[in-house]
């Protein structure tokens, strides 16, 4: 198998995981339960829901935006400020911004791999954003002990940290599958003052 074709695999493979994520919260938002029955093809690697006769599909992921790890990092993120900026917590600025640095270099990371040349980058980044991950980790049992967290909300954002965690494990365990490949093609970006003819 030539590299394209490695690569190509790869891409698959990684929008079966991504799907199968995205199958998934769609149950959980009780959807299937509602009537808005989706559908599922392994083999053309695509998931379709039926919502309001109005058909959304997905078959490839083309932006770093529609990953879900990325997704989840981004929740994780703004969960972090939203719950950093509330009293005590606040007013530990050391504490405050590491943990808002980690957390933002966890979809930061993310992305940059994504957008990186070869897989063997993409593992690299995807290492610092899981890094970042556990880093945001332990400083929330800090703010914990410092009774800067409620139990629930502490709960909570760990939870989302460890399910953030797991998303880019699983993603490093497929392209670690895959082996080091160049990308399949690269992404041609358009300014919005771009003519297309």
């Amino acid at each position: 198998m030539d590299s394209v074709a490695q690569g190509r695999a790869c891409i698959r493979l990684f929008v079966l995981h991504s799907l199968t994520a995205a199958w998934y919260r769609h149950v959980e938002r009780g959807n299937v339960e509602r009537g808005n029955v989706g559908t599922w093809n392994v083999e053309r690697g695509t998931l379709s829901a039926q919502r309001n006769e109005e058909r959304c599909s997905m078959s490839k992921i083309e932006r770093f935006e529609d990953l879900e790890a990325w997704k989840r990092a981004r929740e994780l993120a703004n969960a972090v400020y939203d719950l950093s900026d509330t009293s005590a917590f606040a007013r530990d600025f050391v504490l405050r911004d590491q943990i808002r640095r980690a957390a933002v270099s966890v979809m930061s990371n993310i992305a940059e791999g994504f957008e990186s040349r070869t897989v063997t980058l993409y593992l690299d980044y995807l290492g610092r954003a899981k890094a970042s991950c556990g880093e945001v980790r332990s400083q929330l049992y800090i703010a914990a002990d410092r009774r800067y967290l409620a139990n629930e909300s502490f709960e909570q954002v760990i939870r989302l940290a460890e399910s953030t965690s797991q998303l880019i494990h699983g993603l490093m365990r497929h392209l670690k599958q895959t082996g080091p490949v160049m990308r399949e093609e690269a992404l041609e970006y358009v300014s919005a003052s771009d003519e297309i003819v």
